[in-house]
């Protein structure tokens, strides 16, 4: 029973801790509720508000004026006493430990405290915004007052260069005067929501005016003066040039398109008297380019005839150079013709380069007829003489490339005779190498492969003795019978050496063919192989085969001596 009593105590007393601690934890929330509604309502704003209404706004900006202050009001006058209330009804709930609704009056007073945080910071930023308004519509005031003064100095100190358009600037300037009087008296009337959408436009408007300004004096000078002088420049420059027997490619176009250009100066002036200067910007570039144009025409038939009397002595002298040249290079050709085979159309394009030099020189008296009668185009004859330079520079090439193959074909001529010579003495060296060792025969293949070669060195021989010879073809005859011939000699060297060495291992053998049934028969086949078949490796093979059996090493030991005494007379120790 005691245990339940005690129970019940402690279950009291922690009831009663936890409802005293919410209550003064909600105790302290009220406070500050009711901090911060003094805080509104000793707020700057009220103060920032008359100092926004000393400004004696009208218009928009005083209806925006006049909304917020009424925002205002209903937060100190009504919002703020009903939170008051909610505040005090909360407190009362709380010290009777009515929680739940408490709880929801908290909630309540936290959502409109906030709320109207809210609209009071809005407040703030619009009156600031309404205080800069004020502040810098008065500055766009003096500001544009004094560029407007200065734009009515520009005009009246430098009418002149603004031409035509004059009357019309200054009927722009005049209206944002206008507009700049309006938007004065709308800023001088606190209306600053309306300046505000003048003073934008009047910006604008402002600035495209000071552009045009800036613009047209360049655009002016250009058409009044620069233009009509250079015009009439071109114009006594072409007769002046005609009467000195130029002539032009547009020859017919040239008076017409100046009178084009004068027109479209006019056209450009008239533009310009209202104020269309991008228009005018483009057809007066246009003009200059054309302008340009015309002049780099002129100077074009100036700079070609100065260039081609300068060039005319040595031009005529290169023709001249180059049909010399042609007709040597002919003559060579047709003299070397009659002795040498030419396989590379060497007289073909002798000819057809001689042809080409004729067109050059053909067309060189055309156009110094057309220059003596005063009918040439100077830039089209200097532009066929530039051309034909390069073509007589190439045709020398080609000439010089012809004349180098040919120079050397009498010189390949003594040359393949003096081959033929030393390739014919070589041969019968060979011959007399194969006499002196004396064999009783030679294989086919060695004696077909001679042949070969001496009938190669004979087809050569009868070549050279024609009257009308191909020396290429001698020449590549020549490095063929070279390799033959070559060949045929480490044919005759191993044949000799086979001969020689078997003649050597079989007196060697001779002193075991009795006591050796192997090397009496391989002695009997070698023998066969060296008298009869003339198949001197053959027989080699087969007596060396059989002595290294019998003495191995013996047919190295032959062989070193032999080798070592090559040019010496051979004997067997």
């Amino acid at each position: 029973m005691t245990q339940i009593f005690v129970g019940i105590i402690v279950v009291a007393i922690i009831i009663y801790a936890t409802a005293f601690f919410l209550q003064k934890r909600n105790e302290k929330k009220f406070e500050t509720f009711r901090n911060q509604v003094e805080v509104i309502f000793n707020s700057e704003v009220e103060e920032q508000l008359r100092l926004t209404k000393d400004l004696g706004l009208t218009g928009e900006s005083l209806k925006t004026f006049s909304a917020l202050e009424s925002d205002f009001k209903e937060v100190k006058n009504a919002k703020l006493p009903k939170i008051t209330i909610q505040i005090d009804e909360a407190y009362e709930a709380n010290a009777k430990y009515q929680f739940l609704s408490n709880r929801q009056l908290t909630a309540e007073i936290e959502v409109k405290l906030i709320s109207i945080n809210k609209t009071l910071e809005g407040i703030k930023k619009a009156l600031v915004s309404l205080k800069k308004s004020d502040e810098s519509n008065h500055q766009a005031v003096d500001s544009l007052e004094k560029k407007y003064q200065d734009l009515r100095k520009t005009l009246l100190s430098k009418n002149f260069s603004y031409g035509p358009s004059i009357d019309k600037l200054e009927d722009k300037l005049t209206g944002l005067e206008d507009d700049f009087d309006r938007f004065s008296t709308l800023t001088s009337a606190g209306d600053h929501d309306t300046a505000e959408k003048v003073l934008g436009n009047l910006r604008e408007d402002t600035a495209s005016l000071e552009k045009i300004l800036e613009e047209i004096p360049p655009l002016y000078k250009s058409l009044k003066n620069e233009f009509p002088d250079q015009l009439a420049e071109l114009q006594s420059g072409y007769m002046k040039l005609i009467d000195e027997n130029y002539n032009f490619p547009i020859a017919d176009e040239i008076p017409k398109q100046i009178d084009e250009l004068q027109t479209g100066v006019d056209k450009a002036l008239a533009e310009l008297e209202t104020l269309e200067v991008a228009t005018t910007s483009v057809e007066v570039n246009d003009i200059a380019n054309q302008i340009d144009y015309l002049y780099d025409v002129m100077e074009k038939e100036l700079t070609a005839k100065d260039k081609l009397e300068k060039q005319e002595t040595s031009y005529r002298k290169f023709i001249d150079h180059a049909e010399k040249q042609s007709q040597m290079l002919l003559v060579e050709l047709d003299r070397l013709g009659q002795n040498y085979e030419l396989d590379h159309n060497e007289l073909e394009d002798a000819q057809k380069l001689g042809r080409e030099i004729a067109t050059i020189n053909s067309q060189y008296d055309i156009d110094k007829a057309a220059i003596e009668s005063g009918d040439a185009i100077y830039s089209e004859v200097a532009d066929r003489v530039e051309q034909n330079s390069k073509s007589l520079e190439n045709i020398e090439l080609e000439q010089q490339k012809i004349n180098h193959s040919i120079q050397d074909l009498r010189s390949d001529e003594k040359k393949a005779s003096a081959t033929i010579q030393r390739f014919d003495i070589e041969l019968h060296q060979i011959k007399r190498q194969v006499e002196q060792v004396n064999l009783p025969g030679l294989p086919n293949d060695y004696l077909d492969f001679f042949y070969v070669v001496s009938d190669e060195i004979e087809a050569v021989e009868v070549a050279i003795g024609k009257l009308k010879i191909n020396i290429e073809k001698i020449t590549k005859q020549i490095i063929d019978i070279e390799a033959d011939l070559e060949k045929l000699q480490d044919k005759t060297h191993d044949l000799i050496d086979s001969a020689s060495l078997s003649e050597s291992l079989l007196q060697y053998a001779n002193r075991f063919r009795n006591s050796n049934e192997e090397i009496a028969i391989a002695f009997g086949k070698a023998q066969q192989l060296f008298n009869n078949d003339f198949n001197y490796a053959a027989s080699l093979e087969t007596i060396a085969t059989a002595l290294d059996k019998v003495e191995p090493g013996s047919y190295k030991k032959i062989e070193k001596q032999y080798y070592d005494n090559i040019d010496d007379d051979f004997e067997i120790e």
